[in-house]
C-alpha cells in the first residue's frame, strides 16, 4: 500500500469516526421509529422524549460508544475504494458514473463485511443491552444467522444508497464550485450534506424493512412494546408493511433519518476532504 492511500485510510477513519459522534443519538430516535408501530413514536420529538422519561439520557450516551468498529470500517473502505475507483474500469466513464458504480460496490461489500455490527447496533438500540450480553443472547436464541438478519434488504437498500451518494455529491460539489471561489472551501460540507438527504429519501423503504427484520428475535416483545412480525422474506415483509401499515409507514423515522444523514456526510466528506488535504500537505 502507498504512502497516499494509507492517507486515504487515515482521513476515512477520521471522517467515520467524526460523523459518529454528531449522529449517534438521532440514530437511536430513528430506529425505535422505524420498529415501532405504537402511536407514542409517532415523530422525533414525542420519540426522543418517551426514550428519556422511561430510560434516561444514558441511551444516547450508549449509543455513541457503541458499534463505531462499523461505522468506522465502513468509511474507511467506501471513502478509500471510491476516491480510488477510476482505476478499476478500463475505459473512461462519463458522467460520476465510475463514482456511482464504485460506490454501489464498496457499499455492499462494506456493509457485507461488518453487518453482524449493524445488527447488535440495532438490538442494542432497541433493548440498551451491553454489547456481550447482546452477544450471547442472539448465539443462544437463534445462532449465527441471527447476526445476518435483513442482509439481502440491506445490500438491495445500500447499493443505491452509496451510489446515489457519491454521484450526487461529485455533481453538487462541481456546481458549488463553479458558482463561487467562496464555497470552494465548504463544497465538500455543503455538497456531502445534501448528497446524503437524496440517497436516504430514496432508499427509505428498504431501510425500514432492514431494522424491522433484524429485531424479529422469539424475545421481540420483550425488546420493545408493539413490535410487529413480519415473515423472514424481505419482499413479503414490504407488502406486508404497505397492505397492513400503509405506503407512510415504509417512511418511519423519515425525519430523524435526514437529520442525521444530512450533518452525517456533510461532516464525513469534509473531514475526509480536509483531513487528505492535511495529509499532503506535511508529505
Amino acid at each position: 500500500m502507498k504512502k497516499h492511500d494509507y492517507d486515504k485510510v487515515i482521513a476515512g477513519a477520521t471522517a467515520g469516526l467524526c460523523s459518529r459522534f454528531v449522529i449517534a443519538p438521532l440514530d437511536v430516535v430513528k430506529i425505535r421509529m422505524q420498529v415501532n408501530s405504537a402511536p407514542e413514536y409517532r415523530n422525533v420529538i414525542v420519540t426522543a422524549r418517551r426514550i428519556i422519561h422511561k430510560e434516561g439520557i444514558q441511551v444516547y450516551e450508549n449509543g455513541l460508544f457503541h458499534f463505531r468498529p462499523s461505522g468506522r470500517r465502513f468509511s474507511v473502505s467506501n471513502l478509500h475504494f471510491i476516491n480510488s475507483g477510476g482505476q478499476y474500469f478500463a475505459d473512461p466513464i462519463p458522467l460520476n458514473i465510475d463514482k456511482m458504480l464504485t460506490g454501489a460496490l464498496s457499499g455492499i461489500v462494506a456493509s457485507s463485511c461488518t453487518y453482524p455490527f449493524d445488527i447488535l447496533r440495532t438490538r442494542f438500540a432497541v433493548q440498551g443491552n451491553g454489547d456481550q450480553k447482546a452477544v450471547r443472547t442472539i448465539l443462544k436464541s437463534e445462532g449465527l444467522v441471527g447476526f445476518y438478519k435483513g442482509l439481502v434488504p440491506t445490500i438491495i437498500q445500500v447499493g443505491p444508497y452509496m451510489g446515489i451518494i457519491f454521484y450526487s455529491y461529485e455533481g453538487i460539489r462541481k456546481i458549488l464550485d463553479r458558482i463561487s471561489e467562496d464555497w470552494q472551501f465548504n463544497s465538500s460540507f455543503f455538497a456531502g450534506g445534501l448528497s446524503g438527504i437524496i440517497a436516504k429519501t430514496i432508499t427509505m423503504p428498504f431501510d425500514v424493512i432492514r431494522k424491522r427484520m433484524q429485531i424479529q428475535t422469539p424475545q421481540r416483545s420483550m425488546l420493545i412494546q408493539s413490535v410487529p412480525s413480519i415473515p423472514c422474506s424481505w419482499s413479503k415483509s414490504f407488502f406486508k408493511i404497505l397492505t397492513q401499515e400503509g405506503p407512510k409507514s415504509l417512511f418511519r423515522g423519515l425525519t430523524p433519518a435526514l437529520i442525521k444523514s444530512g450533518p452525517s456526510s456533510a461532516v464525513t466528506f469534509f473531514v475526509y476532504e480536509n483531513m487528505l488535504e492535511l495529509l499532503k500537505s506535511e508529505e
